[in-house]
């Protein structure tokens, strides 16, 4: 069927606006790209190192305060306790573990005192009768029994001298509590330094100690003899064997053999998720996109119902009717096409973090980034001097930057696909006697009114197309320190990165090569026409990076131009366009057109 160019009604189905007005236009959550300086970069006092063994979470206490299994149905779960905040780890086959972010205790540990919810120094948990599944939590000289099961406390707080048959030495600031299984059933251990008790939980009463710890738990390795951080057993063929932990590495002790049987090793070769939780200290650059979006060309789509024929001195009436979206919440019935709302665009920043791609870090430590994506530029001149750093850090972060265009490009394109799978089977048409369902549908009446033409006339119904134009931009950058204490976290604009790195990086060669990496990196921007860009003022080189600063007057024009090829308008926006998508979507809206011939 063709369409009768001289028929007015046909021609808003292919114009396109002169204005191409602007529709929605948001910041997206930041990208983040790692320099890769190493631990020994950094002072000792905001977690530098040289040796892995020198690292913060390699001492007493360094990587978590306490931790415990769950018990029956929750066996796969452990809690890792830090401070005031703790993970959910769960194991999985084949060494896909999981964890929860860093969560409060005190939001998810319902009823807990302040002093406990805060630090957490050990767990007990009661495997006999009536204690089966609780869990003693002690901070200081206080405890608590809680019921996990349940999310109450049981009995709390209490003082643990009175309570706790325990020696005058052991009835505050335990180190680390373990119940006993087997043989041991109805027993518990307490450890504090390098010596532990002996309890019984039925009599309430010590059985002996204390007692060197080395001296009665045999091949006691000597990196553990003045102390542990917290115990758990095993699962399965493991089920009976305790890990001990001390800063970030573990021992396997087999109970029945009564002796060690593995370790000291990597905690994280045994839980390789609680690796996030150990951030080495580290300098990103934090880079601050806008997403802006613009209408372009409307379209027609497929044929709604079937095409009509009018006779000649007639008139039809019938209903176009949309289905509305039944969803019951805007961040499931919108997508970021359709909506700028919080929610629409954390959910968009968000699926973009999960995006995988061969340029993304595969560094998981947890910084607390609010990233939409992070990756990783490797400063070669930071770690050996390789001869051509520059070039080096310049590659490395145009593919962290190509990478992140190409996850929006993605997440786009599902938008796309979202609101087309939405849309395209919305809209029906039905005779003049149906009766909307103002609960699903809403509805209105179509009149063809060919009572004054004598000849028959035909019309078809279009679902129409609306193209949307992303514009994908660079507008701002920062210089991030991070090392998983939130006291040491700092961000600078990019004007004050000497003073950022006089405090945290130790060497001066090295502070000089990071401000290099910086310069090189920005004044290296790669625009969706191919040409480098520099987001930075003009007379700032990598050999002169003092006095760097973000040019804020930095716009990019960009030329739209409509199927046929013609331009249209510029589109101008602040920063350095660094990708535009043009997706095509399906809507709900409809066009009424007279058709000519056939075939």
């Amino acid at each position: 069927m063709i369409v009768d160019p001289a028929n007015p009604v046909v021609r808003p189905l292919f114009e396109v606006s002169s204005a191409l007005p602007e529709s929605l236009e948001f910041d997206i959550k930041p990208v983040w790209t790692a320099l890769a300086v190493p631990p020994s970069a950094f002072p000792a006092r905001l977690g530098g190192y040289t040796e892995p063994s020198e690292s913060p979470y390699a001492r007493r206490k360094g990587a978590f305060d306490s931790a415990a299994r769950g018990f029956g149905a929750t066996a796969d779960r452990i809690w890792f306790f830090r401070g005031a905040n703790f993970i959910r780890y769960f194991e999985r086959p084949e060494r896909r573990d999981d964890t929860s972010d860093w969560l409060r205790t005190a939001t998810y540990w319902p009823g807990l005192p302040a002093n406990i919810s805060t630090r957490i120094d050990a767990v007990l948990t009661g495997n006999v009768a009536p204690y089966e599944g609780h869990l003693w939590l002690f901070s200081g000289s206080q405890y608590i029994r809680y019921d996990p099961n349940n999310d109450t406390v049981v009995v709390g707080a209490r003082p643990i001298a009175g309570h706790w048959g325990l020696p005058d030495g052991f009835a505050q600031g335990f180190d680390a509590a373990i119940h006993g299984v087997g043989d041991y059933l109805g027993i518990a251990w307490f450890f504090k330094g390098s010596q532990y008790v002996r309890y019984n939980i039925h009599t309430d009463t010590t059985e002996f100690g204390p007692v060197d710890i080395a001296s009665m738990w045999h091949n006691w390795p000597d990196s553990f003899a003045d102390g542990v951080d917290f115990a758990f057993y095993g699962t399965g063929p493991h089920e009976e064997h305790i890990y001990f932990f001390r800063g970030d590495r573990y021992i396997r002790y087999n109970l029945p053999a009564d002796r060690v049987e593995d370790g000291p090793l990597n905690a994280t070769d045994a839980w390789p998720a609680l690796g996030r939780f150990m951030p080495v200290p580290q300098l990103f650059l934090r880079e601050k996109y806008t997403l802006s979006t613009f209408h372009g060309e409307m379209g027609r789509a497929g044929v709604v119902g079937v095409p009509t024929q009018v006779g000649g001195h007639t008139r039809t009436e019938f209903y176009v009717v949309t289905k509305k979206t039944q969803a019951t919440n805007e961040s499931m019935s919108t997508n970021i096409l359709e909506s700028s709302s919080q929610q629409v665009v954390n959910n968009f920043s968000d699926s973009l973090r999960t995006d995988t791609s061969s340029s993304e870090s595969h560094d998981n430590y947890d910084y607390g980034m609010d990233a939409s994506f992070h990756g990783e530029a490797q400063a070669t001149g930071l770690t050996g001097g390789e001869v051509n750093a520059d070039l080096h850090v310049k590659g490395a972060t145009h593919d962290v930057r190509t990478s992140f265009a190409r996850a929006v490009g993605d997440q786009v394109n599902k938008a796309r696909q979202d609101s087309h799978e939405r849309h395209s089977q919305q809209v029906s048409t039905q005779d003049s006697s149906y009766q909307v369902n103002v609960e699903t549908e809403t509805g209105f009446k179509q009149v063809v009114d060919n009572t004054q033409n004598p000849d028959a006339i035909n019309f078809v119904l279009y679902q129409l197309t609306q193209e949307y134009i992303l514009v994908l931009s660079l507008v701002d950058a920062e210089l991030v320190f991070r090392n998983g204490d939130d006291r040491a976290a700092a961000s600078v604009s990019i004007r004050d990165m000497g003073k950022l790195l006089d405090n945290c990086v130790a060497d001066a060669a090295a502070r000089a090569d990071v401000a290099r990496a910086v310069v090189v990196t920005l004044t290296s921007v790669t625009d969706a026409t191919g040409a480098t860009r520099s987001l930075l003022a003009a007379g700032v080189t990598p050999d002169a990076p003092a006095g760097a600063a973000v040019d804020r007057s930095v716009r990019t024009s960009f030329t739209v131009k409509n199927s046929e090829g013609n331009p249209v308008r510029n589109i101008d926006v602040d920063g350095i366009i660094i990708s535009v998508e043009r997706p095509v979507v399906l809507t709900a809206n409809t066009a009424l057109a007279t058709l000519h011939g056939s075939g």
